[in-house]
C-alpha cells in the first residue's frame, strides 16, 4: 500500500525486469526498453540525469497510472505502454490522409 494525500492506494508490480543496455537517467518523453520487451515512455518532466549499466527496473500500477522505478535512483516517475503512444501518432497520420490526398491532387501529382 502507498499512501496517496491521507488515503492508500493498493499498488500492483506490473513487470520486474532490467532495463535493456544503458540507463542515462529521467528525461520528457524518453522512451525505455525492458529485457522483457516491454517498452515505457516517460510522462513525467523530470530531468535526471546518472549513467547505469543495465539496471533492475519494476513497472508499477496505481489506479490508472503507471510507474517506473530503477535500481540506484531515488523515487520514480510516471510512464505510459509505448505502444500507447505509437497508436497515437498512427491514429494522427490516418486522420492527416484525407489532407494530403487532397492537397496532392490539387498540385497534380
Amino acid at each position: 500500500l502507498t499512501p496517496n494525500h491521507g488515503d492508500f492506494q493498493v499498488e500492483k508490480i506490473i513487470t520486474i525486469s532490467r532495463i535493456a543496455g544503458f540507463f542515462d537517467g529521467w528525461y520528457p518523453n524518453q522512451t525505455y526498453l525492458l529485457m522483457d520487451g516491454s517498452e515505457w515512455q516517460q510522462v513525467s518532466q523530470t530531468v535526471r540525469c546518472k549513467s547505469l549499466d543495465s539496471p533492475n527496473a519494476k513497472i508499477v500500477r496505481r489506479g490508472d497510472k503507471y510507474y517506473l522505478r530503477v535500481t540506484g535512483i531515488r523515487g520514480h516517475q510516471q510512464v505510459r505502454p509505448a505502444v500507447e503512444m505509437r497508436a497515437e501518432r498512427i491514429a494522427k497520420w490516418i486522420s492527416l490522409l484525407p489532407v494530403i490526398y487532397e492537397r496532392v491532387r490539387q498540385a497534380g501529382l
